[in-house]
């Protein structure tokens, strides 16, 4: 026992040493420690603030986020890093949310500290975060009400929010503000919330009454007289008047008033002067409204000078990201090149700038002009008409689009600029393609109706041409809407569309012509119906142009077209040697002569001159070589006189001399259908087939080449199926939205065997023709025989479809003729009879109809 204790009590006194030992050496560590971490602290504190002073803002937020990870309650380094990371370049969303969290930490320890506010709200502001913008804005309001550029950065956000009621509210507590009162501090502010309020009140539809929204920049311009914002105040007030100078409706005195008063402001600017490179770019945008592309010029050099001179934190005021300044310079200045038909220049900013611009963030707003850019450019088309940079724009600005959310806007922007380079690599299905399923999902812009129109024309289809023009609600498209209902032969309409355009517009020649020639027609047409009423009336109307004409050639002696309109007066008022001689001395006076002669030689046919029409339209041939038309003439003309020989001779000749692409396929086709038509034999009808399968193998998108093809009965009964082979090259090549694939796939499946389990393919391909184009009377037809005797035997779903189809065709005669026959089959004569009865209905199938009635009798 004696032992036990007394090792007992020595192993007490060895665990008190170890225990006073461990603390000691404890206490020594952590003094160690904090040695260290003061000592690095100052280390990363030094290198930050050296760094700060350099503006290497990556390493001074760096060393500032190790100094804050030691102390976090440091505002002083909290603000230096707030600032550093949102000073970082080119922008990223980390260093702004850093930045974001820095500023508020600040306001956590100083409710109070005023910039770390200024500096959020301008951060969120730029994120687009208007629920913490108006947020901040609220607190800093709570801790000073009198602050006003808290009250309109609070009236931002909630206009951000598109909570312009609440928007406005706000802003009058500014700009209630009598003007004699407004601090002087607070002028700027003063100024932009009149501003704002103006727009507001301009933009709402509901308030027709925009009279408060001049009198808030009245008031904007005499508070800030004498001030550097005064510029600002009459750069909105010039906006404003050059808006009101737009809406419909006004006098030109009233336009011309509001463009005054616009330029007298503009002009007061000018003289002012002012280190807002935006307010720059503002004034450059309305000189330009203003038709001043010298002054626009001169303000845009300005907003360059001060981007070069102003220091980098004085122009972050104005574009907290430089980028964004690179964005909105290119937008003007591309405009303007455009407008002054700089193309190289306007080629060498696109050029530039995506060089310059590197974040896809940015690029997404200039990639639309470069495209449009690059597709006017004839030195950006390759040799296979293709359109590379275009190209690697449009899919690079797509990508863009459908990878972000909420883009409906910016999507359809994505079908106008595929259209815009199909169009320019001269694909016109192409912009169908791309426009169609775009109209018909809502409202579109005159500019889309336009391309749509310009397309329809390029691939034929006059009618779908005639209702893009009208869609489109745009004045400007009149005259071709004109011209389009002349191609449907439609001369009321034709006529009407004329007089109408040439009411608003009186002095344009173009249009003056076209509505008498349009009124020719119509006269014409009335004539054919030999009442005496239009007899008597007859030369008095033919008089009455010719007069006119004649006092329209003293003011315009070169046109030919006036010629060619005398020359078909005159031939109305029995005056055939006056008609010839118009078009004679038209060949000699004018310089578009080849359009006399051709109406010369129609002159001569219609006269039953046929010699001499051919012996024209042979001089013609000589005098014009490479053009088609005249050629084409002189075949027809052999045609009329069944001198088949000559005319395939003279479409061969035409085809060694005729130069452009285009021509060459009319003269190609016509050739072809000339061995279709009017072959002796097997070899003739071969040869035809190979002309269009020729012309359909050199060019994917050849169309007609390919309907023409399927329309022979060779190709029809071809045991290796080219019919089906012929559809598919149609359905590549005019889409997904295409109507002829459409059509003869129905037609084959139709007249195929299987065609019962087709059925519902059928229909529905018919059925999209018939909706994308209702006067088109062969869908109908298609559609109807399927339904007809023969194959489904239901006479009713005939009796619809076509009943359903005069509703917007009400002339076609294919399809009326199928309704009386459809009536006659199921004995319903009299329905039949009163069909026939309508204004539209072909005198002649009336005729033919009361002949087979009278035959049953």
């Amino acid at each position: 026992m004696f032992n036990r204790n007394r090792y007992a009590k020595i192993n007490v006194k060895v665990l008190i040493i170890l225990i006073i030992v461990t603390v000691a050496l404890g206490a020594s560590l952590f003094a160690a420690r904090q040695i260290r971490r003061n000592l690095l602290s100052k280390i990363s504190l030094n290198e930050g603030n050296a760094a700060y002073e350099k503006k290497d803002w990556e390493a001074a937020y760096k060393n500032f986020q190790e100094y804050l990870g030691r102390n976090p309650d440091d505002i002083e380094v909290l603000r230096k890093y707030a600032k550093a990371r949102m000073s970082v370049r080119p922008i990223e969303s980390p260093n702004i949310m850093q930045a974001i969290a820095g500023y508020r930490r600040i306001l956590q320890l100083d409710p109070s500290d005023e910039t770390a506010y200024e500096e959020l709200i301008r951060l969120y502001s730029f994120i687009g975060n208007f629920d913490e913008m108006a947020y901040i804005a609220r607190n800093r309001l709570a801790d000073d009400p009198n602050d006003w550029k808290a009250t309109l950065k609070l009236a931002e956000a909630l206009y951000g929010q598109n909570k312009t009621k609440e928007a406005q509210e706000e802003l009058k507590k500014i700009t209630n503000t009598p003007k004699s009162e407004v601090p002087s501090e607070f002028v700027e502010e003063y100024v932009r919330a009149c501003g704002l309020l103006s727009q507001i009140i301009y933009d709402d539809v509901t308030n027709q009454n925009k009279s408060e929204a001049l009198t808030l920049l009245n008031q904007a311009v005499e508070a800030a007289e004498d001030t550097p914002e005064s510029v600002e105040a009459r750069a909105y007030r010039a906006r404003y008047y050059h808006s009101s100078s737009q809406k419909p409706g006004q006098s030109e005195e009233d336009v011309q008033k509001n463009m005054e008063r616009a330029r007298e402001d503009l002009e007061e600017a000018d003289k002012l002067g002012t280190e807002n490179p935006r307010i720059r770019l503002l004034l450059a945008e309305e000189w330009i409204a203003h038709g001043e592309l010298d002054k626009a010029a001169k303000e845009l050099q300005a907003a360059d000078d001060l981007k070069e001179n102003l220091p980098e934190e004085k122009l972050e005021e104005y574009f907290f990201d430089i980028a964004d300044w690179t964005v909105a310079r290119f937008m003007l200045a591309s405009r303007l090149a455009g407008l002054k038909g700089d193309m190289p220049g306007a080629i060498g900013l696109v050029d530039k700038v995506l060089e310059d611009l590197t974040d896809i963030r940015h690029r997404v707003h200039v990639l639309p002009t470069a495209i449009m850019s690059y597709v006017s450019d004839p030195n950006r088309v390759s040799d296979a008409n293709e359109l590379p940079d275009a190209n690697e724009c449009l899919d690079e600005y797509t990508d863009a689009i459908y990878t972000q959310q909420g883009q409906s806007v910016n999507r359809q922007a994505v079908s106008y600029l595929q259209a815009l380079v199909a169009r320019g690599k001269g694909n016109p299905y192409g912009v169908i393609n791309a426009l169609q399923p775009f109209v018909t999902s809502g409202a579109s812009s005159p500019e889309v109706w336009r391309l749509l129109a310009e397309a329809f024309i390029r691939t034929d289809q006059t009618r779908r041409a005639v209702n893009a023009i009208i869609q489109s609600e745009d004045p400007e498209m009149t005259l071709l809407l004109a011209k389009e209902y002349l191609k449907l032969q439609d001369w009321t309409k034709a006529l009407e569309i004329a007089q109408m355009a040439e009411s608003s517009n009186p002095t344009d020649i173009a249009l003056k012509l076209l509505r008498i020639q349009a009124g020719i027609n119509v006269s014409v047409e009335n004539l054919q119906e030999n009442t005496p009423n239009q007899q008597a009336l007859a030369n008095d109307v033919w008089t009455a142009k010719a007069t006119e004409l004649s006092q329209i050639r003293t003011k315009h002696p070169d046109r030919v077209d006036i010629r060619i309109l005398q020359s078909i007066v005159a031939l109305q008022l029995k005056d055939p040697n006056t008609a010839e001689n118009q078009l004679k001395q038209a060949i000699e006076d004018c310089n578009e002569p080849l359009r006399a002669e051709i109406q010369l030689v129609r002159f001569y046919r219609q006269q039953k001159r046929m010699d001499e029409a051919i012996s024209a339209c042979k001089s013609a041939c000589d005098r014009h070589p490479e053009i088609a038309e005249p050629w084409l003439t002189l075949s027809d003309l052999h045609v009329g006189n069944k001198d088949y020989e000559s005319a395939r001779n003279c479409l061969n000749k035409a085809l060694d001399v005729v130069t452009e692409r285009w021509e060459k396929r009319s003269i190609s086709i016509n050739l072809a259908l000339l061995e279709l038509t009017r072959g002796e034999n097997d070899e003739d009808l071969d040869k035809g087939i190979k002309i269009l399968s020729d012309l359909a193998a050199q060019d994917k998108n050849e169309i007609r080449a390919r309907t023409l093809l399927l329309a022979t009965r060779k190709i029809q009964e071809d045991p290796n199926n080219r019919a089906q082979e012929l559809i598919d090259e149609l359905k590549e090549a005019e889409g997904q939205t295409g109507l002829q694939w459409r059509l003869n796939q129905a037609r084959v499946w139709l007249a195929s065997e299987e065609w019962r389990s087709k059925q519902q393919d059928i229909a529905g391909h018919l059925q999209y023709c018939i909706d994308m184009d209702p006067q088109w009377p062969a869908p109908v037809l298609l559609l109807a025989n399927m339904y007809d005797v023969g194959k489904l035997n239901e006479l009713g779903r005939v009796e619809d479809i076509c009943r359903q189809a005069l509703t917007h065709n009400p002339s076609a005669p294919g399809i009326i003729e199928k309704l009386v026959t459809t009536l006659e089959r199921q004995g319903r004569l009299s329905d039949a009879e009163e069909v026939l009865k309508q204004p539209e209905a072909d005198s002649q199938l009336s005729s033919r109809f009361h002949i087979r009635t009278a035959l049953r009798a």
